[in-house]
């Protein structure tokens, strides 16, 4: 499982860990905010994690590889790409037939600042859309990128993105998912997974993507290539 210690790859792990034997993988940079939280989050999951902590020249590395991959510019691409493949291939050697990722849970759910922005100043239509858009066009966008990446060691598994799940959140009001007055989002996830049984400073605990959260993007808005 690619870790990160918040909400989203902490569900998967509480529930994966109760029908499988499997393996957390963090890959950050060495004083970033997942190096702190990803082991936080293990910790009280009381499961162990694989730490993958990169230099700056193993990302010069890896962005070079991933970038003849998915073939995309952006330092967003390729600071995802860059975990997803060292995470891919951590899980190789480790032995596991399979990557479970985090994919699509803010696209369902709310998790994007941007969806409670434009609920707050453009209304309910304007953000259902955008939404809509972003889950219709994520397997170009995300998928697509993350299947490459991580294609050469393993098979690629998103919960998040199984057919029943993505009907069932679809069909939930937005409200249930996010809230413009306490500024909440991932609402019914966060509901879920504390009935689930993960504990709480894991499901409140606020957190950014994890090409931020990591420092991996920073690194790579600094290089040529």
């Amino acid at each position: 499982i690619g870790f990160s210690g918040g909400i989203d790859s902490s569900l998967l792990a509480h529930l994966a860990s109760k029908l499988s034997d499997i393996r957390l993988i963090s890959v950050f940079t060495k004083g970033s905010i997942d190096e702190r939280e990803s082991k936080a989050s293990a910790t009280c999951l009381g499961l162990d994690l694989i730490e993958i902590c990169l230099s700056e020249e193993r990302i010069k590395q890896l962005v070079t590889k991933v970038f003849k991959l998915i073939e995309r510019r952006s330092p967003m691409d390729l600071a995802i790409g860059v975990v997803v493949h060292e995470v891919a291939s951590v899980a190789r050697k480790e032995g596991c037939n399979g990557v479970i990722l985090g994919q699509l849970a803010d696209e369902l759910f709310g998790g994007y600042m941007k969806y409670l922005r434009a609920y707050k100043d453009k209304g309910l239509e304007e953000t259902q859309s955008m939404m809509m858009n972003d889950i219709k066009t994520a397997h170009k966008v995300n998928v697509e990128r993350d299947e490459v990446v991580s294609s050469p060691f393993s098979e690629l598994l998103l919960p998040y993105a199984s057919f029943d799940l993505t009907d069932y959140a679809l069909a939930l009001h937005p409200c249930l998912k996010m809230n413009i007055e306490t500024n909440s989002r991932k609402i019914v996830l966060r509901e879920a997974a504390l009935k689930a049984g993960l504990p709480e400073d894991i499901v409140f605990k606020p957190k950014k993507a994890m090409q931020y959260s990591s420092n991996i993007q920073k690194y790579i808005e600094k290089m040529r290539f």
